[in-house]
Formats: structure tokens, C-alpha cells, sequence
């Protein structure tokens, strides 16, 4: 009976050390989910974001030079 406890426990700590090792790695490595969670790695500069939302059809070609040149007037 004692045997298939200790079998049991032994089991137990082996998985979550394997999850503690996994989940330090990712966390380590700076490799996040792309939902944002991460605060280290690249920020996206306001011209990036912009770039994107024409590219993705959120603003048309004409709201697009507008932000654009009213970023690079707030920039200089």
C-alpha cells in the first residue's frame, strides 16, 4: 500500500517539475502569446500601427497621409 503512494507522489513532482521547467523556458525566452501579454520585445511605433490599419482596410488611402503627416509633425 505504501509503495503505490510513494509511486503516486514520485509521479506527481515529476510532472509539475517538467510544467516549472516548461513554463520558466517560455517565460525566460521571451516567447509569449501574441494577445499581448508580453511587456518585453518590440513595441510598435505609431507609424507600424498605421501601416497595419491601411493594410487591414480599417482607414481608407486619404485618412492614412493624414495620420501619417500628423505623426511625423508630432515626431519632429
Amino acid at each position: 500500500m505504501m509503495m503505490g503512494f510513494g509511486l503516486l507522489l514520485v509521479l506527481v513532482v515529476g510532472i509539475g517539475l517538467i510544467a516549472a521547467f516548461a513554463g520558466g523556458r517560455d517565460l525566460l525566452s521571451g516567447h509569449h502569446r501574441a494577445d499581448g501579454w508580453s511587456t518585453g520585445g518590440h513595441h510598435k511605433t505609431a507609424r507600424e500601427i498605421l501601416d497595419e490599419r491601411l493594410a487591414q482596410g480599417e482607414i481608407t488611402v486619404d485618412e492614412y497621409e493624414t495620420l501619417r503627416t500628423r505623426i511625423q509633425q508630432e515626431g519632429a
